[in-house]
Order: structure tokens, then C-alpha cells, then sequence
């Protein structure tokens, strides 16, 4: 490996080998923090600039001359070629044939939808190596410690931004990341936001609250996602509804934002941010209707959570 490392170093020079030992040194760090292979995250990070031995000018006449495939979208962001250039030296110069390590060679510049672990891990260490310095970095180095994922989004949506402001071409390796990973993460917020709403009608039901309504508000308002209206027969049974509900939703880690309405009992309202909780007694609920307000908002079947609805 010191053999490999000192032809590295003649290869890419001094300041490029220093800069792919501080990725190598942060990849290590995230790699123990998620779970990597750690042996394929320092060869990936050591090698991943291992394409980039001169200008740009002249890695398109490698590539072109060694028959290195490259695709017109990559013509179109020739900065990013030393990557095509980086993945043929890893696997015919440096005699590395583990897929995972190559992939995130090719792609820790753009990124790629449905990147491994190993790749998003080298995408990220390279983007925050404490030689990068500047807007918006330390928030991304931050957030690579808690949430992988979002930390690549952030670093991605950073980098479309950047991109368009100098008015370059956006790889579409780079929008797929970002559309993937958002999607992803959208999807796993609904999936999130439905069970929150599957517990707070079962903790609802368990108290025999009645007459649900389940207004869908997400794209007519930014107060919250759902609006769940329910009837108590009385004070008494409101407040142990709202109870039960605090309680279970509690016990799932899930906090409370605000709550208002103990003091009579007639309306009582739990905000959880994506969901806010209202319950009536009968007589508060007919006066005043507030379903009517929201007659744009999309009407959801609770039964679908396995509850059944009665009036």
C-alpha cells in the first residue's frame, strides 16, 4: 500500500494527495459512524481523485485517446471527466476490482441516484474536508454526523445552486441524485406523518371519541399537513381523549407543540406540528363548523387506519 501511495502521489502531486488524506481521514470517521466498510472506505477515498493528473484540457484527450467510455452529457460537464478518467486508473493502473470503491470514484463529484453507502460517504468527505471553506459547509459537516442522507441532499441542493448562480451545466447524474434523495425523503416523512395519525386516532378510539373528520391541508395551507376533527360527548371525555392521546403519542417519542382549550374542556386543540388534533364536545363542534372552512382540503376515510367512523 506505501509503494501504491508514493506512485499516487507522483501521479496527482503533493497538494491533491493532502487533499484525498483529509477526505480519506473524514470518510473514515463517517464510515464508523454508519457502519462501513472501513477498509473500502480508505482505498476509495485515497484513489477517488486519482484521475485528476492534469488540466481539463488534456484528461479529455486521455480519455478520448485510452477509448475510456464517456457519455455526451459528460462532454457537456467536462470537469467532472477526470472522474471517468479516475474509475479506468483505479481498476487498470492501481488493480482495484471491488465495484463499490470504483462506483464511488466515478461519482463523488455528481453523485448518482440510488448511490451505495461507501459512495455517499466519499461524496460527502470529499465536499467537507477541512479545506473546503465556504458558505453553507459547516452546516453540511454538522448534519454528515447526524443524517448521511440529508447531509448529501444539502450538499447536492448546494451545488445546484451554485451551479445555476455561475449559469454552468448541471450534470443530470447531479439532479437525479437530488430528485431521488428527495423523493426518498418525502416518501419516509408521509409514511411517518401517517402512523403519528394512525396512533392519535387509535389513542382518540380507545377514549370512544366519534364523527371523525380527516382533512388532508397540505397544499392550501402551511399551518400543518392534517387537520383531525373529532366529538367528545362531553368536558370530561374531551380532556381524557386529549389525554390518552398526549400519553400515547408521548410514549412514541413524539412531542407536543401546543396545546390549548383545558380550561373549558369544549374545543381542545394538540398541535404536533404535521397534525393538529381537534376535539369538541357536540354543541362547540356545530357552532362552530370549522370543517366548512376547510372545503378545499382533501377529505381522508379514517376506516383506512382501521377505525371505525360513527356520528
Amino acid at each position: 500500500m506505501i509503494e501504491k501511495n508514493k506512485e499516487l502521489l507522483a501521479d496527482i502531486g503533493k497538494e491533491r494527495y493532502n487533499h484525498s488524506i483529509r477526505v480519506m481521514e473524514i470518510a473514515v470517521e463517517l464510515g464508523k459512524i454508519y457502519k462501513a466498510d472501513i477498509n473500502k472506505i480508505k482505498k476509495a477515498a485515497l484513489y477517488h481523485d486519482c484521475g485528476k493528473i492534469t488540466s481539463t484540457e488534456k484528461i479529455i484527450g486521455i480519455v478520448k485517446e485510452k477509448n475510456i467510455k464517456i457519455t455526451k452529457e459528460d462532454l457537456k460537464s467536462p470537469e467532472v471527466l477526470h472522474t471517468n478518467l479516475g474509475e479506468y486508473l483505479a481498476q487498470n493502473k492501481y488493480k482495484i476490482k471491488d465495484q463499490d470503491i470504483l462506483n464511488a470514484i466515478k461519482y463523488h463529484t455528481t453523485g448518482r441516484a440510488g448511490m451505495s453507502l461507501i459512495e455517499k460517504i466519499i461524496y460527502i468527505a470529499d465536499y467537507i474536508e477541512p479545506g473546503r471553506d465556504f458558505n453553507g459547509v459547516e452546516g453540511v459537516r454538522v448534519e454528515s454526523k447526524i443524517n448521511l442522507e440529508n447531509s448529501v441532499l444539502m450538499a447536492l441542493e448546494k451545488t445546484i445552486s451554485y451551479l445555476e448562480s455561475k449559469n454552468k451545466y448541471i450534470h443530470k447524474n447531479t439532479l437525479e441524485a437530488y430528485k431521488y434523495i428527495k423523493n426518498r425523503r418525502v416518501d419516509t416523512l408521509k409514511k411517518k406523518i401517517e402512523s403519528n395519525i394512525k396512533s392519535i386516532l387509535e389513542a382518540a378510539s380507545d377514549k370512544k371519541a366519534y364523527n371523525y373528520k380527516l382533512i388532508d391541508i397540505s397544499k392550501i395551507s402551511s399551518i400543518a399537513d392534517y387537520f383531525l376533527i373529532c366529538s367528545a360527548g362531553n368536558t370530561k371525555q374531551a380532556e381524557a381523549i386529549a389525554d390518552n392521546i398526549i400519553k400515547k403519542m408521548s410514549e412514541e417519542e413524539i412531542r407536543i407543540n401546543h396545546k390549548e382549550g383545558y380550561r373549558s374542556g369544549k374545543w381542545i386543540l394538540l398541535d404536533y406540528n404535521d397534525i393538529v388534533v381537534h376535539i369538541f364536545v357536540k354543541e362547540e363542534r356545530e357552532k362552530y363548523n370549522i370543517e366548512k372552512i376547510w372545503l378545499d382540503g382533501r377529505d381522508i376515510n379514517v376506516e383506512k387506519f382501521g377505525i371505525e367512523n360513527w356520528s
